[in-house]
């Protein structure tokens, strides 16, 4: 049999020093191929480790999710490994904590984590991270726009909280070699069958981009993983500076050049709030207001998801929980015009223009003064009745059909995690079809580009918020 899982799994324990010999280790055990090997390899290469394993059922799936954790449990007694299960429902403690389901999954799982290794007294948590989950994740943060540690990829070590460190020991292992160690072994998995829809970014990616990459480079993902290995070094020092350096004096932190103050104010952030929501545009205004001098006599608030706000006051930048009140805005339906329009409330100015000849009309571009560019979509001419065209605000029910599927706005806004407070101040641009384009979300399937004949759309929204 090949022995590959296991020079994997040294070269990452060897790089990174993620377990000891002797190490007792909480394996997340969902039932999937990658997991399945992370604790069969555990066992079998390493025999003088102290396993135990935990698994969440987030009642997604239905009959599916309790099938998985039925395999879970028949896995574990034969390996007579110690289990914990948690069944939970995600889709209702996602509702009521305002989060997307994945993100409010997420936290559940990690607060699963810590409980079991506090009953137990492990200090390390294995996920089944691969090669391959690395490469889309990069691929993935590259398409959204990321900052320098969405580059680095999923980390091989990383705390989960004070004494306990989530590892990722597949980290180095690929896909195919994953399933030719259970093949060899004649060894079942389950498959969760929302892996198998283009309908999430993610398998997109990963059915579709992946496979593309490989044509041009067949050991793609050995060289992200490479790349990845380089680009952690590079964030290591920064982190590193950062943490030397870490101020909240706003004359200090405007000295520093972009790269560190970005780190810093990613720190300050994570210190005060104990969250992960925010994102590249939310540290970039941020690091823009310390680098304008909004160190006036009043104080400077920008908004942050997770109703958290950073304030520049009294020469200091912190954070703490949003102060400012916003009034739901009011719902709006408006004729669009070539040129620029704006929404009601002024928080968003669509800017369209367009041409037969496929050339359009860059006067009509150019952003609106104190706007900058949220996103922009090239439509077919052709396929739009400019008479019917008009932008409005979402009303309930709305859908629009993207990657071959109808999904409702409300659940495509979510999953997207697009800031709430926008939600409602979104134009929606449609035609007396329905929806054909949510900007920052989706185009309409259909209603792409056609390069002798489009509609050019630029939303843009205040600079300031």
């Amino acid at each position: 049999m090949s022995d590959i899982i296991f020079e994997k799994i040294k070269e990452a324990n060897e790089k990174y020093s993620l377990f000891g010999p002797r190490s007792k280790i909480l394996v997340a055990l969902s039932g999937g191929a990658d997991s399945v090997t992370l604790l069969l390899s555990l066992k079998e290469y390493f025999p003088d480790l102290t396993l135990y394993a935990c698994h969440v059922n987030h009642m997604l799936r239905a009959k599916e999710a309790d099938r998985d954790s039925l395999f879970v449990k028949d896995l574990c007694e034969r390996l007579n490994i110690p289990l914990e299960i948690l069944k939970t429902d995600v889709a209702k403690a996602a509702k009521e904590k305002s989060l997307s389901t994945e993100l409010c999954a997420r936290e559940i799982r990690y607060e699963f984590f810590e409980k079991v290794c506090g009953k137990y007294g492990l200090s390390l948590v294995a996920t089944a991270h691969t090669a391959s989950d690395c490469a889309e994740t990069v691929l993935f943060n590259l398409a959204r726009g990321s900052t320098l540690p969405g580059l680095c990829g999923i980390p091989p070590k990383r705390t989960l909280c004070e004494g306990v460190e989530i590892i990722r020991p597949l980290i180095f292992a690929s896909r195919e070699e994953i399933e030719e160690y259970l093949n060899e072994r004649n060894e079942k998995y389950v498959t969760d069958s929302t892996n198998l829809s283009d309908g999430y970014s993610r398998n997109f990616v990963r059915h579709n981009v992946v496979p593309l990459m490989k044509k041009v480079n067949p050991s793609f993902e050995n060289s992200i993983k490479n790349t990845c290995v380089s680009l952690r070094s590079a964030y290591g020092f920064i982190d590193k500076y950062a943490q030397d350096n870490l101020t909240d004096d706003v004359e200090r932190l405007k000295e520093f050049d972009d790269c560190i103050l970005n780190q810093i104010i990613v720190k300050l952030y994570k210190k005060s709030t104990n969250s992960s929501l925010i994102e590249n545009v939310h540290v970039e205004k941020i690091a823009s207001a310390v680098k304008d001098g909004k160190n006036s006599k009043q104080t400077y608030e920008i908004c942050l998801p997770g109703k958290i706000s950073a304030f520049i006051s009294g020469g200091k930048l912190y954070f703490d929980k949003t102060v400012r009140k916003k009034e739901k805005p009011a719902p709006f339906c408006e004729k669009l015009r070539y040129g620029i329009n704006f929404t009601a409330d002024k928080r968003f100015a669509v800017v369209v223009s367009g041409s037969e000849n496929g050339i359009p009309d860059e006067k009509l571009s150019e952003a609106p003064q104190k706007y900058e560019l949220f996103d922009s979509a090239e439509l077919d001419l052709q396929k739009i009745d400019l008479k019917s065209l008009i932008m409005r605000s979402r009303l309930p029910g709305d859908s629009i059909r993207t990657c071959k599927m109808t999904k409702r706005l409300k659940s495509l806004l979510s999953e997207k995690e697009f800031p709430e407070d926008l939600r409602d101040s979104l134009p929606l641009i449609c035609t007396l079809d329905g929806i054909i384009y949510v900007p920052g979300v989706a185009v309409r399937d259909g209603y792409k580009g056609n390069p002798k004949s489009r509609l050019s759309i630029r939303v843009y929204s205040l600079s300031t918020l």
